[in-house]
């Protein structure tokens, strides 16, 4: 069995790569979705500028959708990283890491570790770049 696994190991980046691809779509998506009184709600409940919670919104959709598709990886999962450290951040104020609402911190801290996980790895195989 240690065979197989060994001779796939480059697949094991591609699943990260699209789970993330697809969390960040996601999340991009809604948070675009809501337009500018939707964004401009969340940006004032958090103490942010408008323009700093559009650009993380589209941030999340575009290098979601690179990173789904395996183009400009790297560069997706850096600036993803940067995006959900400062998620991580906000909300690790709110206490509890595995509860729902405001203060659930783990779910972009997860994100982070895979933004950075690809970051260093890059794309192996399925991608627009290889």
């Amino acid at each position: 069995m240690e065979f197989f696994f060994e001779e796939k190991s480059d697949y094991s980046t591609t699943f990260i790569r699209l789970a993330l691809g697809i969390i960040m779509t996601l999340a991009g998506f809604g948070k675009v979705m809501k337009g500018n009184e939707g964004i401009t709600s969340m940006a004032t409940s958090m103490g942010f500028p408008v323009i700093l919670m559009w650009a993380a919104a589209l941030i999340e959709l575009i290098g979601g959708i690179l990173i789904l598709v395996g183009f400009y990886t790297r560069t997706s999962a850096f600036l993803i990283a940067c995006v959900m450290l400062v998620a991580t951040i906000v909300v690790i104020n709110g206490g509890a890491p595995f509860m729902g609402g405001s203060s659930f911190w783990a779910w972009p801290l997860v994100n982070f570790l895979m933004a950075v996980s690809l970051l260093f790895s890059g794309t192996k195989v399925i991608s627009v770049d290889k």
